[in-house]
């Protein structure tokens, strides 16, 4: 089992997944790193020099070697465009719409949509509750 932080750039995914290993003794990674780390070069550079198709390719790569491992808090890109993990069992698409989060799940014989409310910015948590669809809305 792993756990898997998406969010926006800057908003802490790598020092919550730092800090959440920890608690729970489990490794961690940082996505955007080990892309780097694979490319030899910055993200930006990636993105420059190869293109975005480049760069999504080789995330997708790094992303199915690292959701392979167990017991791994993962900090995963953010989710402008998605991220989408795929498995000998399926794939699984997160992304943000409106302001839920949107998790897809496909096996091949099944989908699943799935849409979790967002908490607004503020002191005040917020509860919600998680519908499940067989198709998106």
């Amino acid at each position: 089992m792993n756990l898997i932080l998406i969010g926006y750039r800057g908003t802490g995914k790598s020092t919550v997944a730092r800090r959440l290993a920890l608690k729970l003794g489990w490794d961690w990674a940082d996505a955007d790193v080990e892309v780097e780390l694979a490319a030899g070069k910055s993200i930006a550079a990636i993105f420059e020099d190869d293109g975005e198709t480049a760069f999504r390719h080789l995330e997708a790569h790094i992303l199915a070697e690292l959701t392979r491992r167990d017991r791994l808090v993962l900090a995963a890109g953010g989710p402008e465009g998605g991220l989408e993990l795929g498995s000998a069992s399926g794939t699984a698409r997160l992304y943000v719409k409106d302001t839920r989060l949107v998790v897809e799940w496909n096996d091949g014989r099944r989908s699943l949509y799935t849409a979790i409310p967002l908490a607004p910015p503020g002191p005040y948590p917020v509860t919600s509750q998680v519908t499940t669809d067989t198709a998106p809305p």
